[in-house]
């Protein structure tokens, strides 16, 4: 319910609310009173709000035991006759460096990021479904730190340095306090990840479904936007670290199905530069390096297959005492050259 909704005791103080209820009354509302907080008694039918963001027409369901759910109207909200005006959404690419991309072509990048504030920016993207509290912020990130001081001090200079980009303005953050934690504004932001998780998610599923051409869009689009490891700029953090890798299984499938589907219709280059992506991405994979050097030979490229199977051979002898399971003159592009 996007207007939010709120439990109130049948002598009118807050038992709890939702998210998008706080966000619109303010934090710290549960255990006062409704109308204290927003201007609205306690009865049935249909009441007025009194909301920061301007007037809210509001609903009042009984519940047993006396209390009241009350829930806000999505569309009832109005300040000054009209609609208040939403922010512009902030994008934050987090699929190799660190960029926010915020309204009017503010982008931030720069020394900050590599900082504390940048720190702590980071881990809220890898944990941004969930509110975090103080004390295991402090745990990932600065375990020698004194727990609430630092990372409240670090809350405030991150959100100051998103506002001096550009990318938020007071009363409208990124960052949001939230009993004991803090958590990122998913109605404010918008992580690469996530679209170019949804994106290979949509062109498998394309892609099983035998739609050729709608599986390539979306899958070209969604390889196009991973410029990187998730969050490479931790490469050691373990809370990084299961996400990261959800990303390469996804890139991985991604990079599998559009070589598939080049070869089936007989284009040859573009399927070998699918194979030979993910063949930087998993260079002790023998069967994904088979399949570029099967490519390469089917073109022609001797050579290159040769340097290719060569080098296959030193790495996995090199990491397990072994070489390939196969031998390069076996290969069909071979025996037809």
């Amino acid at each position: 319910m996007p207007g939010g909704v709120a439990v109130v005791a049948a002598d009118g103080t807050i038992r709890d609310a939702t998210r998008a209820f706080v966000e619109r009354c303010g934090t710290g509302i549960v255990g006062q009173r409704l109308d204290d907080v927003c201007g609205g008694a306690v009865a049935d039918g249909e009441i007025t709000l009194r909301l920061p963001s301007g007037s809210a027409q509001a609903r009042v369901h009984a519940v047993p035991g006396g209390a009241r759910l009350i829930a806000v109207e999505p569309d009832g909200i109005v300040a000054d006759g009209r609609q208040p005006q939403q922010p512009d959404p902030v994008y934050l690419r987090v699929l190799g460096r660190c960029r926010i991309e915020g309204p009017g072509d503010h982008t931030q990048t720069g020394r900050w990021l590599e900082q504390r504030p940048g720190q702590l920016l980071r881990l809220l993207v890898a944990g941004r479904t969930r509110v975090l509290p103080v004390d295991d912020i402090a745990d990932a990130l600065w375990p020698e730190a004194p727990a609430a001081s630092t990372v409240r001090y670090t809350v405030h200079a991150l959100r100051e340095r998103l506002e001096r980009a550009g990318a938020t303005e007071r009363g409208a953050g990124l960052i949001l306090s939230h009993r004991g934690g803090y958590r990122l504004n998913s109605d404010r932001v918008t992580v690469d990840a996530d679209v170019f998780e949804r994106e290979v998610r949509d062109g498998l599923a394309a892609f099983a479904a035998e739609g050729t051409a709608l599986a390539t869009r979306l899958l070209e689009r969604a390889v196009a936007r991973y410029a990187g490891e998730f969050l490479e700029e931790e490469p050691y953090a373990e809370w990084a670290a299961s996400e990261r890798e959800r990303h390469r299984e996804h890139l991985r499938l991604a990079l599998e199905a559009l070589a598939t589907l080049s070869q089936r219709r007989g284009d040859l280059v573009t399927a070998a530069g699918h194979w030979a992506r993910l063949a930087d991405l998993e260079p002790l994979d023998a069967e994904v390096h088979r399949n570029v050097i099967e490519l390469c030979l089917r073109r022609g490229r001797h050579g290159e297959a040769r340097r290719r199977y060569d080098g296959l051979a030193r790495r996995l002898h090199d990491a397990y005492g072994e070489g390939p399971s196969f031998a390069l003159e076996s290969l069909s592009g071979a025996r037809r050259s």
